[in-house]
C-alpha cells in the first residue's frame, strides 16, 4: 500500500534489478497472492530501484555509525534497526514529509533519540541485585526497544 494524500492505494507495478531478494519463488508467490501485481526487471546500468537506493542509504549510515561509535561489526543488526527507526521518523524529501506521520497521521516523539555508541546508564532490576550492589551500570547504547517505541 502507498499513501497519496489522504488515500491509501495499492501499488500494482514494481520495477527492480535482478537481485536475489526479488528473483525467487517466494517473492513471486507473494505477488501472486496479492493479486494482479506486475514485476519487471530493469538493467542495473540504467538506474537502481527505490529499494536498492534505500538499502544503500541504510548501509552507508550503518558503516558510518559503526566507525564513529567504535563498535564491532557484530552489532550491525541492532544499529541497522536503529537507523531505520530514525529514518522513519525523519524528514524525507521523496515523500515530502515524515514517513511515520504520513503512515499514522501523528507527529512522532523523537525526544528519546540518542547517538549510537554513546554511553548510557542501565538500571539493574531489584531481582538481579542484592541490597549493597550497584543499582545501575554504564553501558554502550546500540539501539532502541523497537516494539515498545512503535
Amino acid at each position: 500500500w502507498v499513501r497519496q494524500g489522504s488515500q491509501a492505494i495499492l501499488e500494482t507495478d514494481f520495477c527492480t534489478d535482478s537481485g536475489p531478494e526479488f528473483v525467487n519463488e517466494a517473492y513471486e508467490s507473494v505477488l501472486h497472492k496479492r493479486g494482479n501485481i506486475t514485476h519487471s526487471i530493469t538493467s542495473v546500468n540504467v538506474k537502481d530501484g527505490k529499494v536498492e537506493r534505500a538499502v544503500q542509504t541504510v548501509t552507508w549510515l550503518l558503516r558510518t555509525c559503526l566507525i564513529e561509535a567504535n563498535l564491532r561489526k557484530t552489532w550491525w543488526s541492532l544499529i541497522a534497526e536503529t537507523i531505520v527507526h530514525v529514518l522513519n521518523r525523519s524528514w524525507n524529501v521523496t515523500h515530502d514529509g515524515v514517513p511515520f506521520t504520513l503512515m499514522f497521521d501523528q507527529v512522532p516523539d523523537v525526544s528519546y533519540f540518542r547517538q549510537p555508541g554513546c554511553w548510557a546508564i542501565a538500571h539493574i532490576m531489584d531481582k538481579d541485585r542484592s541490597k549493597l550492589d550497584e543499582r545501575a551500570k554504564y553501558v554502550r547504547f546500540v539501539g532502541y526497544d523497537v516494539p515498545r517505541r512503535c
